[in-house]
């Protein structure tokens, strides 16, 4: 048997929970939802094909990435 972990992705049409296998990262048996995931799992199942066992529908993880400037809340004497 195997190690992986595992991520929990809701189906984007009737919101039943896919469970995707990985073994990118430490595949520790860990359970992720796709909020908590590590990065390094949402891009190894990014583009994978899925179905969901509920509706049937195909679909794909597309990861996007966000950053944004945002205001400290001590001062920083290294600027």
């Amino acid at each position: 048997m195997g190690c992986y972990d595992t991520v929990k992705i809701p189906c984007p049409i009737c919101g039943a929970q896919y469970k995707a296998q990985t073994k990118a990262g430490r595949c520790s048996l860990v359970e992720y939802g796709i909020i908590d995931a590590p990065a390094i799992l949402l891009a190894d199942l990014t583009g994978e094909k899925m179905q969901c066992g509920n509706c049937g529908v195909y679909f794909e993880l597309k990861v996007q990435i966000m950053a944004r400037p945002v205001i400290r809340e001590e001062e920083s004497e290294d600027v």
